[in-house]
């Protein structure tokens, strides 16, 4: 599987939560695309992109409710109805400055990020294509180094994993993970206690999955 992303953020060089992001998307089949602000957009080479990759992924911070213009503007320049996306996954990383609870019922915006982002949902329905559950980063620089780690660990396996909203798989993925990587203590550790939780999730739902088919027996 090869993925693509399409970051979209009118200063990404001054943005700490995309500079982040970045160093963790050196990875086999994975594509940092970042999107030009004020410049002309090759068509042709936009839509080559769209056509050599399997998940596509657009990356951005939540303006006013929405994506930043440069996206919008690459929807309008480069989408269009020939285009074959069937199958394809659609998925969406968006940073915001606001925490979880703002995105709640009674919450200061009121209203979730699935509930603001069905234009893209809409956008993934019309051209057939599947779309990932959203991969939100909520108010970023005010995490600790310990959880920008996990989120960097989850945004890996959200651009990597397949399928991504499975459990067997993300296990297995975290155990490639462990086999290849190379890197602090810190991570291996924070990588084997993850791995060790979604193993228990797993035994406890195979357990429950076999006390159910005892009772219909």
């Amino acid at each position: 599987m090869k993925t693509l992303i399409i970051v979209s953020h009118p200063e990404i060089d001054n943005s700490y939560t995309q500079q982040f992001l970045k160093r963790g998307t050196e990875l086999e089949n994975v594509t940092w695309h970042e999107l030009a602000v004020n410049q002309p957009i090759d068509v042709e080479i936009e839509q080559r992109l769209l056509a050599e990759n399997d998940r596509i992924i657009f990356q951005f911070p939540l303006y006013w409710y929405s994506s930043p213009a440069s996206l919008k503007n690459w929807q309008d320049e480069v989408l269009s109805s020939h285009l074959d996306l069937s199958d394809k996954h659609l998925g969406l990383v968006i940073s915001t400055g606001l925490p979880a609870e703002a995105y709640q019922p009674g919450g200061e915006v009121g209203f979730s990020l699935a509930e603001l982002t069905k234009p893209f949902q809409a956008l993934a329905k019309k051209f057939a294509m599947n779309f990932l559950p959203i991969l939100p980063i909520y108010q970023f620089g005010y995490q600790t180094d310990r959880e920008k780690m996990a989120q960097l660990i989850n945004y890996q396996r959200y651009l990597t994993q397949e399928p991504i909203e499975s459990l067997t798989a993300k296990i297995e993925w975290f155990k490639s993970r462990l086999a290849a990587l190379n890197s602090e203590a810190s991570t291996l550790n924070l990588l084997i206690n993850e791995l060790s939780t979604e193993q228990d999730r797993l035994a406890d739902l195979q357990q429950t999955l076999a006390m159910i088919k005892m009772e219909e027996d």
